[in-house]
């Protein structure tokens, strides 16, 4: 069997392949969770509606970013009733930027706050921790989310 190269090269890439789709198998089952009682589906739902939201959010960063006039749009040189208008007009923008920015911060707060929620039951002076929400929004990435939200540099 030896003799032949091709043979010996198919049978070691066959062996490869079941090992690793063994192996890839195996961690997929480490991520399997059954949803048994109403409240584990409901959960869910709530962190995958979270998840996205934050996701929509991380990607739309820039928008919480107040970049400021530019130089070339303060020193055009236009009249005194255009240069009125631009102002209003700056000063619109930035009213709505921060609407839109603390309505973020608002939406990113709420959601950080339920997360935690399923984390860890507080009841009169005792923290239990909740090992089933954990492990469920381990295995939905929640912890990936949060940290890209994270890293999302901040400018004042």
């Amino acid at each position: 069997m030896h003799d032949y190269p091709p043979l010996v090269s198919g049978a070691l890439q066959l062996l490869f392949r079941h090992f690793s789709q063994r192996q890839e198998v195996l961690q997929a089952f480490k991520q399997v969770q059954l949803l048994v009682t109403s409240q584990d589906v409901d959960n869910y739902k709530q962190i995958k509606q979270d998840l996205d939201q934050l996701r929509s959010i991380v990607e739309k960063s820039e928008l919480w970013v107040y970049k400021g006039q530019g130089p070339d749009e303060a020193m055009d040189g236009a009249s005194g009733e255009n240069e009125h208008k631009k102002t209003e007009e700056g000063h619109n923008k930035s009213q709505k930027h921060e609407s839109t920015s603390s309505y973020n911060y608002r939406v990113v707060k709420e959601i950080l706050i339920r997360l935690s929620k399923l984390c860890v039951q507080e009841s009169a002076s005792v923290r239990k921790s909740r090992k089933q929400q954990q492990r469920l929004l381990r295995n939905m990435g929640a912890h990936a989310v949060v940290l890209e939200l994270l890293q999302i540099p901040y400018e004042k």
